[in-house]
């Protein structure tokens, strides 16, 4: 049920100053159109929210659980009104981010520093995390987004945007694969590959790949983080199956290559930008979703 604003507001100084006349003089209108606005009201709510007497007015029974509806929405209002004037003049607010190492790494920075340099007063909190750590924490409000690759879904979890990125291998500049366009995964046969532990979506895509067409894939090492599956490659270990999220930087600079892997129903992931879809957001937080969707695109690129 929507109420109007104008309506909700002569009610609540009506019940404030017990008084219709009060009530209009403190809003600036005629009593009249304060009492049209209650009696709309009224008949909105199905309920006499006031009794009038020639004393004036005082609050129902319902009025009284109806007034303490419109002093929420109230607060509600003037806390917003508040983040958003910090925002225009002295821009503080805290900004609760988690999201995976690579994300971490490669997309984060290019949207937090323009952010911080128009709000500087703002500051931010970034943990890194594991996709069910990340959602976990977003749905118990521990964090006010997310970045995660593959996010589970929930009723509670609102999905502001996605990109879809190519999962390929991840090998040094002189390896024999390092010239191919694409790869597939019967190619990696024999290969030492590095890839993340269980749990994380681009493992669970390789090993059902794996197990449905009984390629005999040899893994050498695994880990949970992705700079540490990096670092093992550059130092000639093997070749690493993931993302070129958090890696950019290492390909620009020639010390390793990054080829696609063109496979059915293993060749993409996709990001995306969540937050708890039961709760709105703060002002300085919700901004910030807003320049992540817009930079999003840039990972596919």
């Amino acid at each position: 049920m929507d109420f109007q604003w104008t309506a909700l507001r002569c009610f609540r100084e009506a019940a404030r100053h017990k008084s219709m006349r009060k009530a209009a003089d403190a809003l600036a209108v005629s009593p009249s159109s304060v009492h049209r606005q209650l009696v709309k009201l009224e008949t909105q709510v199905g309920s006499a929210l006031f009794e009038r007497s020639s004393d004036g007015v005082r609050l129902t029974a319902a009025g009284e659980v109806f007034y303490h509806y419109v002093q929420r929405a109230h607060h509600d209002l003037d806390r917003m009104l508040s983040e958003i004037d910090d925002l225009r003049g002295i821009r503080k607010g805290h900004v609760r981010v988690a999201c995976e190492e690579g994300l971490g790494k490669d997309f984060l920075p290019g949207v937090l520093t323009p952010y911080r340099a128009k709000y500087p007063g703002v500051r931010f909190s970034v943990t890194i995390l594991d996709m069910p750590g990340i959602v976990e924490g977003v749905l118990q409000e521990q964090f006010d987004i997310g970045i995660a690759f593959n996010p589970q879904t929930h009723a509670d979890l609102k999905r502001h945007a996605h990109a879809t990125v190519a999962v390929g291998a991840v090998m040094l500049p002189a390896h024999r694969l390092a010239a191919r366009r694409k790869l597939r995964l019967a190619d990696l046969v024999g290969e030492a590959l590095i890839v993340a532990g269980t749990g994380f979506t681009i493992r669970n895509m390789l090993d059902v790949q794996a197990g449905s067409s009984r390629k005999h894939l040899n893994i050498a090492a695994e880990s949970n983080s992705f700079e540490a599956i990096t670092a093992l490659v550059k130092s000639g270990a093997g070749v690493a199956i993931r993302t070129m999220v958090g890696i950019r930087e290492e390909v620009a600079r020639g010390e390793v290559v990054f080829v696609p892997i063109s496979e059915p129903g293993f060749h993409m992931e996709t990001v995306s930008i969540i937050t708890c879809g039961g709760r709105p957001a703060p002002v300085p937080a919700a901004i910030f979703a807003e320049h992540l969707v817009a930079a999003l695109p840039e990972l596919k690129r």
